[in-house]
């Protein structure tokens, strides 16, 4: 080939572009890949932090919460804050015919039952007769059972009252069905504090 030559330069800008190509495949390109891996990793990884920062601050407010509560409803609390059966008994009837009224519902009959000692444990158990309506007995259920002291509901036995009326006069406003008075007996139970604990 003749130095200067159209074929001698074509040559070179060919080797050039061939150099250019394979510097670009297998320099440049590996380390572009290499960034973009880095930038997902990174990515991933400031994800993470969001997700750990999250879990972090919600762990916290849950141990707040669940520190509060344990002081809230310390073991203690769960127990009848009366020092005898009886007292207990009287207190246990009071709080019932309480939560009847506050109602409109009417405590029939009440009666404390004597209870077995349990593991030091001394219960006391009232058995209670009471008319309401269905949505005053939720109610009253749900307070008995989700309050402090501890009170434990059994035997619960629900009959539909039939209700008499004898003239127009009495019959009063009409009510809604659900709103027919209920006859309801059952036990509550309570605990006093075991003997010796403070």
């Amino acid at each position: 080939m003749k130095k200067g030559s159209f074929l001698s330069r074509l040559a070179a800008v060919l080797l050039l572009a061939l150099c250019v190509t394979l510097v670009a495949l297998f320099v440049v390109e590996p380390i572009r890949a290499e960034y973009r891996r880095y930038d997902a990793l990174i990515a991933d990884a400031l994800i993470q932090r969001d997700r750990f920062t999250t879990n972090l601050r919600d762990s916290k407010r849950l141990e707040a919460e669940l520190a509060s509560l344990k002081q809230s409803q310390s073991s203690e609390a769960i127990y009848l804050p009366e020092a005898n059966q009886s007292l207990a008994g009287a207190a246990l009837i009071g709080r019932l015919a309480r939560l009847i009224n506050q109602q409109d519902g009417t405590l029939v009959s009440s009666q404390i039952l004597g209870g077995q000692e349990i593991a030091k444990v001394q219960p006391v158990t009232v058995h209670a007769h009471m008319r309401v309506s269905i949505d005053a007995l939720a109610v009253i259920l749900h307070q008995l059972e989700t309050g402090y002291p501890a009170i434990f509901v059994d035997d619960v036995r629900i009959n539909a009252r039939a209700v008499r009326r004898t003239s127009r006069l009495r019959r009063g406003p009409a009510k809604r069905s659900g709103d027919s008075d209920l006859d309801v007996t059952y036990t509550v139970t309570g605990y006093l504090r075991p003997v010796g604990s403070q």
